[in-house]
C-alpha cells in the first residue's frame, strides 16, 4: 500500500480529479516517482525486477497528466530499457552501461504515448499509456511549458 494521507471526519477538501486524457502523440514526460518491484511473473513475462515509474506528461500548452508505466526487467524489454535511457540522456546508441536509476528523477524526456481502451465491471474507460520512449536527437525537448517548439507538436507522429 503507497502512502496515502487519510483524513479525520471533519478535515477539508480541495483536490479534485486531475485526470487529463491526452490524444496519442508525442508528448514531454518528467519523472517524479520510481519504485523497485519484484514482479512475480506472468503468462508472458518471467518472475522479474520491475521499475515503477510514475511520469508527469506535458502537452505543448502547458496541460500535464500522469502515466504510470513499468519496465521490466528482462532481455525481452531490454529495447525499452534502453530507449528509457537514451530519452533522458543517460545512454548513448552503441554504448553499453549501467542502468542509472538514482538520476531518473527530475529528469525528461520525449515520449509517444497511445489511448489505452479497456473495460471493468461492463464499463468501458480510457487512459494514456507510454508506447515508445524516444531519441532525443529525433525529438528534442520543447523550448518551454506553453510555447510550442516548432520540432514538437505535441499529439502528432
Amino acid at each position: 500500500m503507497d502512502n496515502q494521507r487519510t483524513f479525520g471526519w471533519d478535515d477539508e477538501i480541495s483536490n479534485e480529479s486531475s485526470f487529463v486524457l491526452f490524444p496519442a502523440g508525442n508528448y514531454k514526460f518528467t519523472v517524479e516517482g520510481f519504485e523497485r518491484e519484484y514482479f512475480s511473473g506472468s503468462a508472458k513475462i518471467p518472475p522479474c525486477n520491475r521499475a515503477n515509474l510514475t511520469l508527469t506528461v506535458e502537452d505543448e500548452l502547458g496541460r500535464t497528466t500522469t502515466i504510470n508505466d513499468g519496465l521490466f526487467l528482462i532481455e525481452k524489454m531490454e529495447w525499452k530499457l534502453c530507449a528509457f535511457f537514451l530519452s533522458l540522456g543517460l545512454r548513448k546508441h552503441g554504448e553499453k552501461g549501467k542502468m542509472a536509476w538514482d538520476k531518473i528523477l527530475g529528469r525528461s524526456g520525449m515520449c509517444r504515448i497511445y489511448v489505452d481502451e479497456y473495460e471493468k465491471n461492463g464499463k468501458k474507460y480510457q487512459n494514456n499509456k507510454i508506447d515508445a520512449y524516444l531519441d532525443p536527437a529525433e525529438y528534442p525537448l520543447p523550448a518551454a511549458p506553453g510555447k510550442p517548439s516548432t520540432a514538437w507538436k505535441g499529439g502528432a507522429y
